[in-house]
């Protein structure tokens, strides 16, 4: 079974130079999974009904997640003391269901049991409070730093590096942890005012897995390698994140990353780089990814804003051609650019509200969908929203209250796969769909932009 992974982006300023935002589940963060896709529902009207949980592989956000409103609490530094054990003011969101993040699945193909033990230069087992240090690794596969058992560690001010040429990244970085720079298993770290460096495979900055929780904060993370993400989540983890600078430079390395498992990722501020692939990739995951008022600035050869899509199974992400994505898209007062890519293996919901602008095509890619399947793309363009159309488009379903013109401003042709011409265009491009509304019914968003569901007030540690 898949995980379900929610990234939730307000208000964030995005800098991707060909970025690679796995969905998240997006920076957003985007969730994963490498486990074989289930059977999707025969009925592309489903797109309202509860999908099914999933266990997630390596899938990036763009997603990204902000909040637009609130202020953080202006709590002062502790002195010298880790926290009393309580939670900063504000639930956490719970843990997604199914399988224990120590139940460890396997990659497709091999029994795992996930990781027995982890090496760290730095493994804080009991409440702790680290400052203006610096922390160096060099091990195969150890981390900088791992908090667990329950403890409670305030890390402020500190310089961690994690460099390894042996390090062999894999499943057991991506899925566990292994070898990020800063590791939290059964326990909770406060990050806050530094700086997080690694130059290893898998190597991530900040990684939060199974019961393990991080706070961070006013933190700069730059990572080098392959699938090393700048802050992830996996197992269950939960991370939350305010005025981060993320740049990372692999393949497969988003800023924000979620794997098998899920987890919640929160993030309030900051900019995040990454400079591989297009914008937000989903692949054999469930995710919902919502943006909401974030500046991004796209590289001239991006090659997508959103692909929601099978895979070539090329990193043990699921069958090919039975590893195609669920994903619920939401735009809120959001500016889009770049062209939309699904496949017959997939389902995407992609709605534009809120006077929000996409500018490029809707295209139906195949290439990874194996013999097809009943997938679906359906796209609904809210009042006051417009979608400027860059060439010719293919979904499934089309609901439109709002604009749909081309770069000229001509209106743009809409027909059925059947021939039906719903809307006769002036302009040289044709949406072509199986079912056209001039209404659009945006009531299958409204419960994924509620930022009341994800917030929580920053904790005093991180003043």
């Amino acid at each position: 079974m898949k995980r379900k992974y929610a990234a939730i982006v307000l208000g964030l300023t995005m800098t991707l130079t060909t970025a690679n935002i796995s969905a998240v589940n997006i920076m957003a963060a985007t969730a994963s999974t490498a486990e074989e896709k289930q059977t999707k529902s025969e009925d592309s009207d489903s797109s309202q009904s509860e999908k099914e949980n999933k266990s997630d592989s390596d899938n990036q956000e763009d997603g990204n997640e902000k909040q637009s409103e609130g202020e953080a609490s202006d709590g002062e530094k502790p002195e010298g003391e880790a926290p009393d054990g309580e939670k900063p003011d504000g639930e956490p969101p719970e843990k997604p269901e199914g399988q224990e993040p120590n139940g460890g699945q396997g990659a497709p193909g091999e029994q795992s049991n996930g990781v027995e033990s982890y090496e760290a230069v730095n493994d804080y087992t009991e409440d702790v409070t680290v400052e203006n240090e610096t922390v160096s690794s060099t091990g195969t596969d150890e981390n900088a730093i791992h908090v667990s058992e329950g403890a409670s560690a305030i890390l402020k001010g500190l310089t961690v590096n994690r460099e390894s040429e042996d390090s062999k990244g894999g499943d057991t970085s991506s899925f566990y942890g292994v070898g990020a720079a800063i590791l939290a298993t059964e326990g909770t770290a406060y990050v806050g005012q530094s700086s997080i460096t690694t130059d290893a495979a898998g190597a991530a900055g900040i990684f939060a897995y199974g019961d393990g929780t991080v706070y961070t904060a006013d933190t700069d993370i730059t990572t080098q390698k392959d699938t090393a993400g700048g802050i992830h989540a996996a197992g269950g983890g939960t991370l939350y994140a305010w005025d981060m600078n993320v740049e990372t430079n692999g393949e497969s390395a988003a800023a924000i990353r979620s794997d098998r498992g899920g987890g919640k990722m929160v993030v309030d501020g900051g900019s995040l780089t990454a400079k591989n692939g297009g914008m937000f990739y989903t692949t054999n995951t469930e995710s919902t990814i919502t943006l909401s008022d974030v500046d991004i600035t796209n590289a001239e050869d991006s090659e997508f804003f959103l692909k929601c899509t099978g895979n070539a199974n090329e990193r043990g992400w699921g069958t090919a051609g039975d590893n195609g994505a669920d994903c619920l898209f939401t735009a809120v007062q959001q500016e889009m650019e770049g062209d939309v890519v699904w496949d017959s293996i997939s389902q995407l919901d992609f709605y534009i509200t809120d006077g929000s602008t996409l500018t490029g095509a809707v295209t139906d890619d195949e290439t990874n969908a194996g013999d097809g399947g009943e997938g679906y793309c359906n796209v609904y363009v809210g009042e006051d929203c417009t979608w400027t159309v860059t060439g010719d488009s293919v979904l499934t379903g089309l609901s439109n209250s709002g604009t749909i013109v081309d770069e000229d401003g001509n209106t743009v042709t809409v027909k059925g796969s059947d021939g039906t011409v719903y809307v006769e265009g002036t302009g040289s491009y044709t949406v072509t769909v199986e079912s056209y509304s001039d209404s659009a019914d945006l009531s299958g968003s409204s419960e994924v932009t509620q930022w009341s569901d994800y917030q929580v007030e920053k904790p005093e540690a991180l003043a």
